[in-house]
């Protein structure tokens, strides 16, 4: 078992496994990484009168990347 201590770690470990899959017989398992996982949120019922620009500028506000 390989387990690396950073992300970059993760991504060297993992490059050179993908050639040997097929070619030497070799099968692995990997695991997404949080930070290349998207994260999406559905806000309903806020109304439309309300322009976009106005719901982005508050979820900035709050730390939130849109």
């Amino acid at each position: 078992m390989i387990v690396p201590r950073c992300a970059g770690g993760f991504k060297a470990a993992i490059s050179p496994l993908g050639s040997l899959e097929g070619s030497k017989g070799v099968s692995f398992h990997t695991f997404r990484l949080p930070e290349d996982s998207s994260v999406r949120l559905l806000i309903k019922n806020l109304g439309r009168k309300k322009p976009e620009d106005v719901f982005r500028a508050e979820l900035d506000a709050l730390g939130v990347r849109v």
